[in-house]
């Protein structure tokens, strides 16, 4: 049986260890991840989930790469938000270590569970098929370098556009 794929606990948001059902496979998890696939399994399945490298140092670029826009846009709004702030100066030293901590701690979560939705809704649609599973979550996941390549540059212009004031100064 296979869980709801919007079904999520608060126990599951808060890191409690990841329920891979015996039934899904671990070419399952690898088409859906596409590039980084064998890492997720081996975190999944040993039941953690951890601070997500990728998204810890790229923040929103990495949610843009794993085709997670709205989680991307949220996450740039939320820095151009606190930018603008009245009092904020644009920026300040622990805004970088900040936001790479919270979005390397909710991209782990959040895409454990867009992944566990696409694989319990690939078992719906595929019951009895591993290959045509395999073959939806290829399309269904993976990455986009496209919308990582745009927000990554995104990423830089922002940190030259805070760096350069202070260069300038000088």
């Amino acid at each position: 049986m296979t869980p709801e794929p919007n079904a999520t606990s608060s126990s599951e948001l808060a890191g409690a260890p990841i329920d891979l059902p015996e039934t899904w496979e671990r070419a399952e998890v690898l088409a859906f991840s596409g590039g980084g696939g064998e890492h997720f399994w081996k975190l999944w399945s040993a039941g953690k989930t951890g601070i997500n490298a990728g998204a810890f140092l790229f923040s929103f670029a990495w949610f843009a790469y794993r085709k997670m826009c709205g989680a991307a846009f949220l996450v740039l709004a939320g820095i151009v938000a606190w930018a603008l702030a009245p009092g904020s100066g644009g920026s300040s030293s622990f805004m970088g270590p900040v936001v790479g901590v919270l979005t390397g701690y909710l991209g782990g979560l959040l895409y454990r569970r867009k992944a566990r939705a696409a694989i319990a809704e690939a078992h719906e649609r595929h019951p009895t098929s591993c290959e045509a599973r395999c073959a939806w979550l290829k399309k269904r996941g993976g990455t986009n370098l496209v919308a990582g390549l745009v927000a990554g540059a995104l990423l830089v212009a922002s940190a030259a556009a805070t760096i350069w004031p202070l260069l300038s100064q000088g």
